[in-house]
């Protein structure tokens, strides 16, 4: 690809990119740059500040989609964050954004938490290491599993 080319590229991006996003012209610009470098970008964030959809818009206007989906890479961030600490100090960011995404009362104990994620439909392990952490390495990848899910029942996955 020549410079000109990498330009138009560029720009096409940028213009269809920005009729869905706004005010992220500099992480898009980085974005550019990790795509034309052959790099990776991780969008850090609080919930609900469209780094999906960023990611998304950006991956269509390339003439791409958009993958793994979250559940293809829990097992990978649980075993990734399992190595550098215990259990439950490793997971324990997942396990606070995933309760949350979770529609509970302020104050709600550990029931309420986990009745919350099996109405949002978990399976009874993420429920189970959502409510109440994780003491183990099969929890704590039952916590990422369970985020995932979350997320993509919300459509961010």
């Amino acid at each position: 690809m020549n410079v000109a080319e990498v330009q138009a590229l560029a720009g096409r991006i940028r213009a269809e990119t920005a009729k869905a996003v706004v005010g992220q012209n500099d992480t898009i610009d980085l974005m550019l740059t990790a795509l034309f470098a052959g790099g990776h970008v991780l969008l850090e964030g609080p919930p609900g500040t469209a780094k999906t959809f960023l990611a998304q818009c950006f991956a269509q206007a390339e003439g791409r989609a958009l993958a793994p989906a979250r559940s293809e890479y829990a097992e990978g961030l649980a075993g990734a964050l399992l190595r550098t600490a215990s259990p439950g100090e490793a997971i324990a960011p997942v396990v606070e954004e995933a309760r949350s995404l979770l529609v509970l009362s302020p104050g709600s104990g550990a029931e309420s938490v986990r009745a919350a994620a099996l109405r949002a439909g978990l399976h009874e392990d993420e429920a189970d290491a959502i409510a109440h952490g994780a003491s183990s390495s099969a929890a704590a990848l039952a916590a990422a599993r369970g985020l995932a899910r979350i997320n993509e029942r919300r459509g961010e996955g």
